[in-house]
């Protein structure tokens, strides 16, 4: 598929494309003590630069018997992000456990083969609303947010563009506006809603580029509105194959 590969200019977004049925998903493997609960299952696919890619979702169990010192591995729901026919050109794991404190995750996946191609995938936590990419030049987009089947939160992905510093942008729910019979305002002068206080996490260091080790540092979730302290969570991206 990489005869057919579109590249985009440079600073530009790829053109995805979600077209056709899902590919078969790929098998996986269990490690020692563990079994298969809910067989692999591609949740999301497409077409990214005209190269195919997809998401892939499954969920594990400790085998009947096991003892908790035959289990090296966290048990539950997994995902795996593949580019390319049954994943010839690379991908990795999606984190999707949320640590505690924290409003999403952040998996940034580079396969050298097609440079022009990074992907950055992850699961949210129920307090998010709304998902933004905000590039460094202004640009910005939404980054829908996706069920996933039972055990896995709501998840999402976007191919940014290369060579462009960036930021992913977590919303949460607005307080509700002040209530007119108690505000404190002058006669006659409307009543103003707070104003957001956005903050937000790089996912791309400093000198523009999205290599698969660079980590979402400080994703944070905002409320548009008080209070004003917004709370921090880091996500650490896996790197592709």
């Amino acid at each position: 598929m990489v005869g057919v590969a579109e590249p985009p200019a440079p600073g530009e977004w790829p053109e995805v494309r979600a077209e056709g049925s899902a590919p078969p998903p790929d098998n996986v493997s269990v490690e020692e003590g563990t079994v298969l609960l809910c067989p692999p299952e591609v949740i999301a696919h497409g077409l990214v630069a005209g190269i195919p890619w997809n998401i892939q979702a499954w969920s594990t169990a400790p085998a009947p018997g096991a003892k908790w010192w035959e289990v090296m591995v966290a048990v539950g729901p997994e995902m795996e992000f593949t580019l390319g026919a049954r994943g010839f050109l690379g991908g990795g794991g999606i984190h999707v456990r949320i640590p505690e404190g924290h409003f999403f995750t952040a998996s940034g996946h580079f396969c050298g083969r097609v440079p022009y191609v990074i992907s950055w995938s992850g699961v949210v936590a129920e307090e998010v609303e709304r998902l933004e990419v905000a590039l460094r030049d202004g640009r910005t987009k939404d980054v829908p947010l996706q069920d996933g089947p039972e055990g896995i939160p709501r998840f999402f992905w976007f191919f940014p563009p290369r060579g462009v510093p960036a930021e992913i942008v977590a919303y949460g729910p607005s307080p509700p506006l002040p209530d007119p019979r108690k505000a404190r305002d002058r006669p006659g002068s409307p009543l103003r809603a707070p104003r957001p206080r956005p903050c937000r996490a790089r996912t791309a260091p400093r000198s523009g580029l999205w290599p698969a080790s660079s980590a979402a540092r400080a994703c944070r979730l905002i409320r548009r509105g008080p209070p004003p302290s917004p709370l921090a969570a880091a996500a650490r991206p896996r790197r592709g194959r």
